[in-house]
């Protein structure tokens, strides 16, 4: 990612979502949570292991919360990512569209064309 706008844009944390990765316990879950929130805005879906955010986008999060980026480092196994998440998407109002055949639901019950009897 070399576009400033885009870092601006997508990864910059307002009052709320500072706070919001401030609550997190350790500075592991606080960048690991901001950068989530950061890829999520950005991708429109969390990364399957949020270490693989790029070097330039954790060091851009890092600094806004005062932290080395060497610290998310060991966050992608933890069972907290996905506590995260779920955190995430209740906040901001994620959902998650990878249930089911986005058409499924619009669909009518189809009636056999059978007599019955």
């Amino acid at each position: 990612m070399k576009d400033d706008g885009q870092l601006a844009g997508y990864f910059l944390l307002d009052r709320d979502a500072r706070r919001r990765a401030m609550a997190c316990r350790r500075s592991r879950s606080q960048l690991g949570y901001a950068v989530q929130l950061g890829t999520v805005r950005f991708l429109g879906t969390f990364l399957d292991n949020p270490e693989d955010a790029p070097a330039e986008v954790v060091e851009y999060v890092a600094d806004q919360l005062g932290h080395l980026a060497s610290v998310l480092a060991g966050y992608g196994t933890e069972r907290t990512r996905w506590d995260h998440q779920g955190a995430i998407e209740d906040a901001y109002g994620y959902r998650d569209l990878k249930g089911g055949p986005w058409w499924k639901p619009a669909l009518p019950d189809v009636v056999s064309a059978e007599p019955s009897g």
